[in-house]
């Protein structure tokens, strides 16, 4: 993820998915993670369940750790 708003702290990324689970994680590690219960857009809980994509595609994600929210935008082909 490439942090667009330092002040903010805001994170996103352009990805494609398959059907399946999704977290996020600081620095290629588990010990801080955040996870959230609804998509496309929900608060985001630390150490909480994963988020599931239920439709493969390529989303728009972007994760406001200073709110604790995300959103996933699906991107049309």
């Amino acid at each position: 993820m490439q942090l667009t708003d330092p002040q903010a702290c805001i994170w996103e990324i352009k990805i494609y998915s398959k059907k399946g689970n999704i977290k996020f994680r600081t620095r290629n590690s588990w010990n801080q993670n955040w996870g959230g219960e609804n998509l496309p857009e929900g608060k985001t809980i630390f150490y909480g369940p994963d988020i599931k994509i239920e439709e493969e595609g390529t989303y728009n994600i972007k994760v406001n750790l200073d709110q604790g929210a995300y959103r996933f935008t699906k991107v049309e082909n």
